[in-house]
């Protein structure tokens, strides 16, 4: 019987093919792997873009989110939902108010509330946006609605502050500054003759609301009564644009004279202050350590707390719009000619700078939930977008 001979050549020639395929496959898989790491760690220079969605509506627009729904509140009055990670619509259609508005909305889980400059507040419905509810104010409303524990704090421009039911709207209590400062003698009742508006939002604790007049003084009122704990007064040519801050025990309060204010919460002392090259009319923001603040002077100051003592100044261009906001281990601030950049908070050192085109005109970082990490944006064109940012530990530009 006749048997083929063995090949012993093709046999290892078939092996060795087969052990440089596995190799050069491993090899292959490995590189892909090490790739992607790097593509996914490598500094981001462009904008990351999760969604834009173009409302058709041109104007100035205001951004509010809570949870999953970001707003979009238009001067003349007309009011959108977006949904915050998706970008698509969340009511049936735009809400249309019958006034314009300049103050910036405020949203709670039940409704969004929103001043208008024909003196009244109106709360609209979170899940379909019809109107929940209407209070009307002496006054048009210009400061920022404020949202605590089932209360509304607003400000008007004859210098009221109301405290309204958020649920029905209906009155808590009504604080009146006063035209030449505090009331003498720590009475509530302010003085006859008209009352310097009050243009910023509210700072609040679990007891107290702090409230900041164009009268040149800054109030702490019982959040039950609206009755005056303390009251701060300034010099006259320094009236106050901007929110106060609470960091723990220390009220924080910008000037129109360039100058920030520390203030002992419980009783209004002064317990320090800092000093800009101009007014202040941006809001503050503060990771606990450090406050920042922005002058009209194209600076943005970094102050340590509780020393006071200026860290660092990072003079930017252009006309700001956008923040200072703080995103993660970073400051991000926009213009209005569309530039976005992105600081150090320890350092203010830039580690990010895009030049994006965008007429910006509002801006918003999402802390919580679906929205989580996004910087959500609105400009005059009409568009709203929301963009992930480059990490802050690597410097990109």
């Amino acid at each position: 019987m006749d048997t083929a001979a063995y090949d012993y050549r093709a046999v290892w020639r078939a092996k060795r093919l087969s052990l440089y395929r596995r190799r050069l496959l491993l090899t292959v898989v490995a590189l892909l792997v090490v790739g992607l790491a790097l593509f996914l760690r490598w500094p981001r220079d462009h904008v990351e873009l999760i969604w834009q969605f173009d409302l058709g509506h041109a104007g100035t627009p205001r951004l509010a989110l809570r949870g999953k729904t970001l707003y979009v509140a238009w001067e003349q009055g007309r009011v959108d939902a977006l949904h915050a990670r998706r970008g698509h619509t969340q009511w049936p259609g735009p809400a249309q108010l019958p006034f314009s508005t300049k103050s910036e909305p405020a949203a709670s889980a039940e409704a969004l509330i929103v001043g208008a400059e024909d003196g009244g507040i109106r709360a609209l419905d979170a899940l379909d946006g019809h109107q929940l509810w209407e209070y009307r104010t002496t006054g048009p409303v210009e400061a920022q609605p404020v949202v605590v524990d089932g209360a509304v704090y607003v400000g008007t421009d004859d210098g009221l502050l109301y405290a309204l039911n958020a649920r029905t709207g209906l009155p808590l209590w009504r604080f009146e500054g006063s035209p030449n400062g505090p009331p003498g003698g720590g009475s509530d009742t302010a003085p006859p003759g008209p009352r310097a508006p009050i243009a910023a939002a509210v700072a609040a604790d679990d007891r107290r609301i702090f409230v900041a007049s164009l009268d040149h003084c800054v109030y702490a009122l019982n959040r039950a009564t609206g009755r005056p704990v303390w009251a701060r007064p300034y010099k006259a040519d320094a009236p106050i644009y901007v929110p106060p801050l609470l960091v723990a025990d220390t009220l924080i309060v910008g000037s129109d004279n360039g100058i920030l204010h520390f203030l002992g919460a419980a009783d209004g002392r002064a317990l320090g202050l800092s000093r800009g090259r101009g007014p202040i009319r941006r809001p503050l923001c503060s990771d606990g350590r450090i406050v920042y603040w922005c002058a009209n002077d194209d600076t943005i100051y970094a102050s340590a707390l509780p020393s006071r003592t200026l860290l660092w100044a990072h003079r930017y261009s252009g006309s700001m719009t956008v923040g200072p906001l703080l995103c993660g281990a970073a400051l991000v601030y926009g213009t209005a000619d569309g530039d976005l950049v992105l600081l150090q908070r320890s350092s203010g050192r830039r580690l990010w700078h895009q030049r994006t085109g965008w007429p910006l005109t509002d801006g918003l970082v999402g802390r919580s939930g679906p929205a989580a990490g996004l910087l959500f944006l609105a400009g005059r064109d009409g568009i709203v977008r929301a963009i992930a940012l480059p990490p802050a530990g690597r410097r990109t530009s």
